[in-house]
C-alpha cells in the first residue's frame, strides 16, 4: 500500500507564547522537523531540540510543543501529517525509525530537503505524484532510521554531532541573510543557546569568532555588490548590515586594503558608462 499524506507544512511559524499541547494525543500521526529551537514532550519527558531535530509520533501519543526560555521569539516546525496510520507504521518498523524519540540527521539538510521535495509533489500534483509521494517518504524514513541507527539509540546529542551540524546550519543561513542573523545574538538564538556559549563553541569549531564570521560575510557580499552592481555605498552598507556608511568604508577597507571606491574601480564588472 502506497504511504500518502493528509497535509504537508514547511517552516510553520509559532509565537512565543503559543503552546500545543495534547494530553491524550493527537487524532492523527505527524512527522516533524524543527527549523528552530524548541521544547517538545518525548517519551523521556520535555526536552529541549536543535534545529534539524525531528521526531514522528502515531495517534495518541501525548504532545506537546513550545518555545524554549532561552529564545527570544518562537519556535517554527516542517511537518506531515499521515494520511493512514498501519502503512506508515509498517514502513517505520521496516526501516527502524524510533517512535516518539528525537532524531537528529546525520546528514543536516537532507530531511528538509525531502521535506521540500514532497511538498512540491503535493502542490504540483503531476501525472503519478501519489507514487512518487511514497518513493520520497521511504527515502524519508530510511534516512531517519540510519540516523538513529547511527546514534546508538541515543537521542541525547544536544552537543554531539547534531549540535555541530545546527552550527554549520546557522552559518551558512548567516551568510545567505546577513540582515537577519546580523549579531552574535540572532544566532546564538536560533540554535536556542546563550550568546556566551555559542561564541565560544562556534569558535572551537570553525576557528573563527561568530563576530569574524559576520564581518566576513558582510565584507564578501559587499564586494560582490561593488563589483557586479552600481548599487550607491550607502545601499551597499544597508544591504550588508553595516550601521552606516562611514562604518562600512572604515570596515571594508580594514578587511580588504582598498576603500571601496578603489576596489570598485579595480574590480568591476560592469560595462564603463556610455560616451554619448
Amino acid at each position: 500500500m502506497l504511504l500518502t499524506i493528509r497535509s504537508i507544512q514547511l517552516n510553520h511559524q509559532h509565537k512565543k507564547t503559543e503552546v500545543i499541547d495534547y494530553p491524550n494525543g493527537r487524532s492523527h500521526g505527524i512527522l516533524m522537523q524543527f527549523t528552530s529551537g524548541a521544547r517538545i514532550l518525548t517519551e523521556e519527558g520535555l526536552t529541549d531540540v536543535c534545529p534539524g531535530a525531528c521526531i514522528l509520533t502515531f495517534s495518541h501519543t501525548p504532545a506537546f510543543l513550545s518555545t524554549p526560555e532561552s529564545s527570544a521569539e518562537g519556535f517554527a516546525n516542517s511537518y506531515i501529517v499521515f494520511d493512514e496510520e498501519e502503512p506508515f507504521r509498517q514502513a517505520v518498523r521496516l526501516y527502524g525509525v524510533p517512535h516518539n524519540r528525537v532524531i537528529h540527521e546525520t546528514d543536516f539538510g537532507s530531511v528538509s530537503s525531502l521535506f521540500s521535495k514532497i511538498y512540491m509533489e503535493n502542490a504540483l500534483a503531476l501525472p503519478m505524484y501519489r507514487e512518487q509521494t511514497d518513493l520520497l517518504l521511504r527515502e524519508l524514513l530510511l534516512e531517519l532510521g540510519r540516523s538513529a541507527a547511527g546514534q546508538g539509540g541515543g537521542a541525547k546529542l544536544p552537543r554531539g554531532r547534531a549540535f555541530i551540524s545546527a552550527l554549520r546550519w546557522v552559518g551558512r543561513e548567516m551568510y545567505l541573510n546577513l540582515l537577519e542573523y546580523r549579531t552574535v545574538q540572532s544566532m546564538a538564538g536560533a540554535v536556542s543557546i546563550s550568546a556566551g556559549y555559542f561564541r565560544s563553541v562556534y569558535k572551537a569549531v570553525f576557528g573563527v569568532s561568530p563576530k569574524q564570521d559576520i564581518q566576513r560575510a558582510r565584507t564578501e557580499k559587499a564586494k560582490s555588490l561593488l563589483a557586479l552592481t552600481d548599487k550607491s555605498f550607502s545601499q551597499i552598507a544597508a544591504l550588508c548590515g553595516f550601521e552606516n556608511e562611514n562604518y562600512f568604508s572604515r570596515s571594508f577597507k580594514s578587511q580588504v586594503r582598498l576603500t571601496p571606491s578603489a576596489y570598485r574601480r579595480q574590480y568591476s564588472l560592469l560595462p564603463p558608462p556610455s560616451a554619448g
